[in-house]
């Protein structure tokens, strides 16, 4: 990073609590820092609950195949979906978008260049812990304390599949191996699992 200047702000899901993570994105000078302080200064139980309720927990920057989705997923027409989908690939190296898991139990996809919501996938019924683009770019593993993790098709914005009760306890991180065959749930359970995408 060479400067210390903000490049861009997503606003859409409300901020607030402490520091929870910070992701940067190859060598461009991105940082994005998830949280901030609470402004009232106040510590009721009411204000706290509220504030907690908006805090984002991870983020991920889309692959290029996920560019691709997203791009075609937003697109105008049914002819711009099939356009958009059966272009070459983008010499670039992903990073057009990126996808947020929140406290407020939503999942948010943004235009990085701009900061605009594009879309939130809903069906989480707490909050939303960790977020991942599957490596095949179609679609998007969400988990959280619901103990579920979820696979939205990107396309569509729905969710495809529900793992139902996939941890004894809250569902904290995810990630696929290289080819996306294979998916890694941790959880405060102390447990990980490894499921077989198919």
């Amino acid at each position: 990073m060479s400067t210390g200047s903000t490049r861009e702000t997503l606003r859409g899901h409300e901020v607030r609590g402490n520091y929870h993570h910070v992701s940067f994105f190859g060598k461009c000078e991105i940082m994005l820092i998830l949280g901030c302080f609470y402004p009232c200064g106040c510590v009721s139980n009411l204000c706290l609950e509220f504030y907690l309720q908006h805090v984002v927990e991870f983020i991920e920057f889309s692959n290029v195949k996920a560019d691709k989705f997203v791009a075609a997923s937003v697109a105008a027409s049914e002819s711009d979906h099939v356009a958009l989908l059966s272009a070459s690939p983008s010499p670039g190296v992903g990073g057009a978008y990126l996808v947020s898991a929140s406290r407020d139990r939503t999942v948010k996809v943004w235009d990085t260049s701009t900061g605009v919501c594009l879309f939130t996938l809903l069906g989480h019924d707490n909050w939303v812990r960790t977020v991942r683009f599957h490596p095949n770019g179609r679609f998007i593993v969400s988990a959280g304390e619901d103990r579920t993790i979820r696979i939205w098709d990107i396309l569509d914005k729905r969710c495809k599949r529900k793992i139902e009760d996939s941890h004894n306890s809250f569902v904290t991180c995810l990630d696929f191996n290289t080819t996306g065959t294979l998916l890694v749930s941790g959880s405060v359970d102390k447990s990980c699992h490894v499921w077989q995408c198919k």
